[in-house]
């Protein structure tokens, strides 16, 4: 959404107020970066007086379009603009878990204009959920494509790993059904225990780390993985990194695989959600059985023990990164608008 606001602004015929909870992590960006906005306090999605906020601001402002980019902000928005046909309405559906199945969710999400869809595995959620394709716009998610602008040696100093091949991932160290660490660990085992000559960076923060972290320890792998904690030198650390994997349960699309991509890294991941959608197996990475350590440990000795594979993965990624760019995403998004105002007029 920071990427959509701040690339809008090479477009001299849009204007972008930004609506965020007060006190959000958001709403401090927008403040340091000089993002137009206004803050509203909300306790729930159904907060009426967050909702009476809203619906007075969208009155100041009148704006053509609100474009809505999560679920809780989708409810706060439908009533505040309830029966409002005047203003067009789009949400963006990012996440993959199953659309709610209730009243009040099919009357929301019948009222937009358009449901944003970040890959077609969210689409087909979409419309098994009964949204008509009239409605539905295919939009991926866009990565601005970031480099290293450090010299990486000071990476080197501060791990100490010597000539070992890194793996690396960036997430949220959080248990549930999306990331899937018991696989990822079990996959390290058995490589660790072919002799594998490695080190695995696990890039991020979360609620469950200490959890991940005991984990690690009773599958005795702790000394093959770098838990980094949250970090600000990402393009660094990817820089850093010889592969990328992603073990997931379930995924919208994945955009820090995309991430990963644009820096020239190979990469291994789970057939899981939209992920097919950015890897082509054996092409630009490996894709592996979802909850399959043994395959995921397979793909990973592959390109452990194969220097030229990685580099000619790694080269055909930092082109295939391109058709997800933020530039490219904010162009269709940009065009979406234009589309509906067409058919407002």
């Amino acid at each position: 959404m920071i990427n959509l606001i701040e690339e809008l602004k090479e477009f001299p015929d849009v204007e972008n107020l930004l609506v965020c909870k007060n006190g959000s992590e958001l709403a401090k960006y927008a403040e340091e970066n000089g993002i137009a906005h206004k803050k509203i306090k909300v306790s729930c999605e159904c907060d009426l007086f967050a909702v009476l906020k809203l619906k007075g601001i969208i009155l100041s402002e009148n704006p053509d379009i609100v474009h809505f980019h999560s679920g809780h902000a989708h409810s706060i928005g439908y009533l505040a603009l309830k029966n409002n046909r005047k203003i067009k309405k789009i949400i963006t559906r990012r996440v993959h878990f199953d659309i709610r199945n209730n009243f009040f969710t099919k009357k929301k999400y019948a009222d937009v204009d358009k449901v944003v869809c970040i890959s077609k595995y969210i689409r087909g959620k979409v419309r098994e959920y009964g949204v008509p394709d009239k409605n539905i716009e295919l939009i991926y998610s866009g990565v601005k494509f970031r480099e290293a602008v450090n010299n990486i040696s000071y990476l080197e100093k501060e791990f100490k790993i010597g000539s070992r091949i890194k793996f690396g991932m960036l997430t949220a160290l959080v248990i549930g059904k999306h990331k899937d660490f018991r696989s990822l660990f079990e996959a390290i085992k058995i490589l660790k225990n072919r002799n594998g000559d490695f080190v695995f960076f696990i890039i991020g923060t979360g609620k469950d780390r200490k959890k991940i972290i005991s984990i690690s320890k009773e599958l005795n792998i702790s000394d093959r993985i770098m838990f980094t904690g949250f970090r600000y030198d990402i393009p660094e650390l990817l820089s850093f990194l010889d592969i990328y994997v992603h073990s997931a349960e379930n995924e919208g699309l994945g955009t820090s695989i995309i991430e990963a991509m644009g820096m020239g890294l190979p990469v291994i991941a789970t057939e899981a959600g939209g992920i097919p959608e950015i890897i082509e197996n054996n092409k630009n990475g490996f894709l592996c059985k979802i909850k399959d350590g043994k395959d995921l440990a397979d793909k990973m000795e592959i390109l452990l023990q194969d220097d030229k594979l990685r580099e000619n993965i790694g080269d055909n990624n930092k082109v295939r990164a391109r058709d997800f760019s933020s530039e490219f995403m904010v162009k269709k998004n940009y065009e979406l608008y234009k589309e509906l105002l067409r058919n407002k007029e």
